[in-house]
């Protein structure tokens, strides 16, 4: 996930992990639903990619941007990570 663009990292997350729908995502980040089914889908193809490579993610990282993520998530204020998805 470390390569995934912004915007990409926290489509995949939200559909894959929230599983929110497409229509909420795009909502969020101005973006078309068709835009949001993109995001996943290369998301999704980056992940099955690494995992037959056998790409790693460096643990401190992976930890941070789900810490960001999850205090994004529960404080209810993600106006800061859309902002830096953009």
């Amino acid at each position: 996930m470390e390569r995934f663009s912004p915007v990409e990292r926290a489509v995949y997350v939200l559909r894959e992990v929230f599983s929110c729908r497409h229509f909420e995502i795009a909502g969020m980040f101005d973006i078309s639903e068709s835009a949001s089914r993109q995001h996943v889908h290369r998301a999704r193809r980056r992940v099955a990619g690494a995992r037959r490579g056998g790409g790693e993610v460096a643990p401190a990282s992976a930890c941070k941007v789900l810490e960001e993520f999850l205090a994004a998530a529960s404080s209810g204020r993600t106006d800061r990570l859309v902002r830096s998805s953009r």
